[in-house]
């Protein structure tokens, strides 16, 4: 049995199909942007929880523990000093499972460091990694103290001032808190995470994670994030 249309419903019907045929699909580079905004953010509110006293120590319970134990999806790969006043998962009043966290001196990146980054992207499908300095840093400070082409007297050390060095431009040792010097540090971090591995490199250009650069004020708590 036929069933009769209007001429309007044929419209209608026209219309609909057309809209549906036009809209594009969300690509998986669309979903990733919205995910990794929404990692920005949670990072963001909980920054303003942390420096306004209202921290509410999220995912710390009994249950969180037991739900991690089949596995971690954390969205945001924190690559900051290993300074024991920068903590990313205080400063950010985030909890267990929340952040993957890498720290070395002066947040400078090795091989250890790289593959860590890589792991989290590819088997923890994390959407952003954000490298975040903090001002008066001692390996800053370190790295400005020392003579180029004399040792520190560490050849550990010596490999880590070589390694910050060549990323200062500002040097500014009238600024006590070396903020000029640790934005420089950062981004040249940023840097040295696309460089020294073409796996995150095309992780970036695929849309697949995002990199975004923080600096947390000692004095103040607060997280200044940009792109």
């Amino acid at each position: 049995m036929l069933r009769y249309l209007s001429p309007f419903a044929v419209l209608c019907s026209m219309i609909f199909a057309s809209a549906c045929a036009h809209t594009p699909a969300p690509t998986s580079s669309d979903r990733s942007t919205s995910q990794d905004g929404e990692v920005l953010q949670q990072l963001r509110e909980g920054n303003i929880r942390f420096t306004s006293h209202q921290r509410i120590h999220p995912n710390q319970q009994p249950l969180r523990r037991q739900e991690l134990t089949k596995g971690q999806a954390p969205g945001a790969i924190v690559v900051s000093c290993s300074d024991s006043r920068v903590p990313p998962e205080f400063v950010f009043d985030q909890g267990l499972g929340d952040i993957f966290s890498i720290r070395t001196a002066g947040h400078a990146v090795d091989a250890f460091a790289l593959a860590s980054v890589e792991y989290a992207i590819e088997h923890l499908d994390a959407k952003v990694i954000v490298v975040m300095g903090h001002t008066s840093c001692g390996a800053i400070k370190a790295t400005m103290a020392s003579v180029p082409g004399e040792s520190t007297g560490s050849r550990n050390i010596d490999l880590l001032v070589a390694s910050i060095r060549p990323g200062l431009k500002h040097l500014d040792r009238k600024d006590k808190t070396l903020r000029a010097d640790a934005i420089d540090n950062v981004e040249a971090t940023r840097v040295a995470l696309e460089r020294g591995s073409p796996f995150i490199h095309a992780a970036v250009e695929k849309g697949k994670v995002r990199i975004v650069a923080a600096l947390y004020d000692l004095d103040s708590g607060d997280v200044e994030l940009w792109e």
